[in-house]
């Protein structure tokens, strides 16, 4: 594509952005100096249309881009290195949102989705991390009754389970406290990945060399508490969904009908978000593997602790969404949030 072309389609993809409404070479000859007549703009637009870079929805209609239009225009954007747009000044806002509310991940993600819609008038989804990869923090067991502990565990992405016990013995605060201290000191620092079935079973043994009467307990820990641990899927949060309302191209209410009701999907919303593990992830019309979002495009990015990739953030919108300010507002938000979490872990 020359340079001429180029600026073209840049300047229909920014049109059709701003109006919905397909551009034709008039509009563009009167609002852009390309130095060329209508009708040369129309002859490169044609052009554009050969390529697969544009589409024309109407015969007498300008056009609109194609999903390779977007696609172009959207590497182009990657690839020039300028700052697409600038959210430092609600740095503080987004902050105080974050510091105020909750220091559990799921409350804070809460407030990511929340964020997110706001700020960009799209739908947005956030996941929480995958358990497995999250390293085990702390363990705390707090006798309820005679034979009921409730035992907390928390990990360093600021996950807390809970989960109310049922001992086949009774215990008392002194042994729940030697268990806690004992798995607190041998659990440090591994993922809950790495906590299975082999290492707590060597576990059990060395405990039981130390306090023999702990085995019932012990053992009741690592298969109803960590199994049940293990077995948590990563949640999906969901806000914004009515703005799907006010794009103009889900007026068709079928189309509209489609993209809601994949909303309500959990394993769908999962699979959006890990369509692939680039840390900036954009998904464009067609690229879509899930075929009830080929209408849509979606741009995600991955939030961390202290480097540790743990789940994903992102805004969904039609393929005619704002690429440069969707992009740079999911990568702001997921860098204070990246942030956030890995001050907690310290």
């Amino acid at each position: 594509m020359d340079d001429r072309k180029w600026m073209i389609l840049e300047a229909i993809v920014r049109e059709y952005i701003l109006t919905a409404e397909p551009v034709g070479s008039r509009t563009l000859s009167r609002r852009y100096d390309f130095g060329v007549s209508a009708a040369t703009i129309r002859n490169e637009m044609s052009d554009l249309e050969d390529l697969g870079f544009l589409e024309q929805p109407h015969t007498s209609a300008g056009r609109i881009p194609s999903d390779k239009g977007y696609r172009t225009f959207v590497n182009s954007l990657l690839e020039s290195g300028r700052k697409l747009n600038d959210f430092t000044t609600i740095t503080q806002e987004v902050t105080s949102i974050y510091t105020s509310k909750t220091n559990q991940i799921h409350g804070l993600l809460e407030e990511t989705t929340k964020m997110l819609s706001k700020y960009s008038h799209y739908t947005s989804i956030s996941m929480s991390p995958d358990i497995q990869q999250t390293i085990f923090q702390h363990l705390q067991l707090i006798p309820l009754s005679s034979k009921q502990v409730v035992a907390i565990l928390v990990t360093d992405s600021g996950i807390v389970h809970n989960q109310i016990l049922t001992t086949p013995v009774t215990m008392d605060r002194k042994e729940l406290g030697q268990i806690s201290e004992f798995l607190n000191e041998k659990l440090q620092g591994k993922t809950m990945q790495e906590i299975d079935s082999n290492l707590m079973r060597e576990l059990e043994a060395d405990l039981i060399s130390r306090y023999n009467t702990l085995s019932d307990i012990f053992r009741m820990l690592y298969t109803d508490l960590l199994g049940d641990v293990s077995r948590k899927l990563q949640q999906v949060f969901l806000d914004g969904t009515s703005y799907m309302m006010d794009q103009p191209e889900f007026a068709d209410i079928n189309k509209l009908k489609t993209v809601m009701s994949a909303l309500e999907q959990r394993e769908l919303l999962y699979n959006i978000l890990n369509q692939n593990d680039q840390d900036m992830q954009i998904t464009i019309g067609q690229e879509n593997s899930q075929k009830e979002m080929q209408n849509c495009s979606i741009v995600s990015a991955t939030y961390s602790v202290k480097g540790r990739p743990m789940g994903r953030i992102g805004i969904l919108g039609p393929t005619r969404m704002e690429y440069g300010k969707v992009i740079s507002l999911v990568q702001f938000v997921a860098n204070i949030l990246s942030k956030i979490l890995s001050e907690q872990d310290e």
